[in-house]
């Protein structure tokens, strides 16, 4: 595994332990004071920046790998679908919900039909679109390869650019509130998030470019400039759109280059003070941050239904806090016993077995050596 992603998965931890807090924090100290309200807020783009981190961290390890399409997105199964199938079971027991809804759900396809993307379990919806991107992967790789760092630079930021223009301009003009098509289709359709996952691609490339050339001291340096690029940026299109009178939607990757800049510090971050993040500890809890991510909804449902009453003499921020420590060692659980054995067994199934990919983190790009093939 490499260091410089190791130490980036406690990232993980964090982002989706925001996402907890944006959706059940609300009035709980201490994001309840007007100091922490807009970074408890803000939880809702915790979901940009895993975008943003896939990107990274599959263009650093498919990159320069040899393994087929078809190996690639049996090893993504394998990767995602045993957990989300669970707490997709789960929260149907509690909420149920229509065929169709079942279908999408179970197809990872309710993001690209207006009206379902919430249903059964809402958090799921992320991985809809992280499916997207999964199933273009092998064909995006390839390119990003063929056409070189300054190409891809130009095309990525453009798109980005025209992603958010197009966002931008729909929201200022035919956005609907919650619920609507239009909610739907600006925040949850999967195109509308592309931009997250390219971002994080061609920060990797950038980034195994610079690592061969420079030393780790000034990898962090150019890393710092990255960062402030990324607010320069963002602050530049807020300007632009606030001339034309466009609202700004930050959920749609309105602050990913910030996000890369983020990614890139920590993942150039000298040994000597990276060392806290490659931890067993955190680097556990960065692992288990998928399962307490689909599984915030459905436990939240059960809690509700059968803990919370037995305890009525228990204030909402105590409820709070018992949730998420609770939540944070079921997900733990389930990483451990349910989790990475049903990942294993599905690999072993699927012949994926000794063929370098039961990690995440295998190896660094050197070209464009996924094969699209489907054999």
């Amino acid at each position: 595994m490499h260091k410089h992603l190791l130490r980036l998965t406690p990232l993980r931890f964090v982002a989706a332990l925001f996402v907890v807090i944006f959706h059940y924090g609300g009035g709980v100290p201490p994001f309840d004071a007007p100091w922490s309200l807009p970074l408890a807020e803000s939880g809702s783009q915790a979901v940009s920046f895993f975008f943003c981190l896939s990107g990274f961290i599959m263009a650093t390890v498919y990159g320069g790998s040899h393994v087929s399409a078809r190996e690639y997105w049996m090893a993504r199964i394998a990767r995602i679908y045993p957990v989300y199938l669970l707490c997709a079971v789960i929260t149907y027991l509690f909420n149920h919900g229509s065929f169709k809804a079942i279908i999408l759900q179970l197809s990872l396809l309710q993001s690209w039909v207006p009206h379902y993307p919430l249903t059964i379990n809402a958090p799921g919806w992320s991985l809809s679109v992280e499916a997207f991107f999964y199933a273009i992967f092998p064909l995006l790789i390839v390119r990003f390869y063929r056409l070189g760092i300054a190409r891809v630079t130009v095309a990525v930021g453009l798109f980005w650019i025209l992603t958010q223009f197009i966002v931008s301009y729909c929201h200022s003009h035919f956005y609907g509130g919650y619920p609507s098509i239009s909610h739907d289709l600006l925040f949850y359709f999967p195109l509308m998030h592309l931009s997250e996952f390219l971002v994080g691609m061609l920060a990797s490339m950038a980034f195994s470019r610079v690592s061969q050339r420079v030393s780790e001291t000034h990898r962090f340096g150019i890393g710092i400039i990255v960062f402030l690029s990324g607010i320069g940026l963002t602050s530049l299109v807020s300007e632009v759109a606030s001339l034309f009178q466009f609202a700004i939607v930050v959920e749609d990757g309105y602050i990913v280059p910030i996000f890369a800049g983020i990614i890139w510090l920590v993942a150039s971050l000298p040994t000597a003070w990276s060392w806290p993040l490659e931890s067993r500890l955190l680097v556990t809890l960065g692992e288990a941050s998928y399962a307490l991510y689909l599984l915030q909804y459905p436990a939240r449902l059960f809690f509700d239904r059968f803990i919370f009453p037995r305890f009525t003499a228990m204030g909402q921020t105590s409820h709070f806090y018992f949730f998420v420590a609770m939540l944070v060692v079921i997900s733990v659980l389930v990483y451990r016993y349910f989790e990475r054995p049903l990942r294993s067994l599905v690999r072993r199934r699927a012949n994926l077995a000794g063929r370098g990919l039961a990690s995440d983190h295998r190896r660094s790009p050197s070209g464009e050596s996924l094969s699209v093939d489907s054999r």
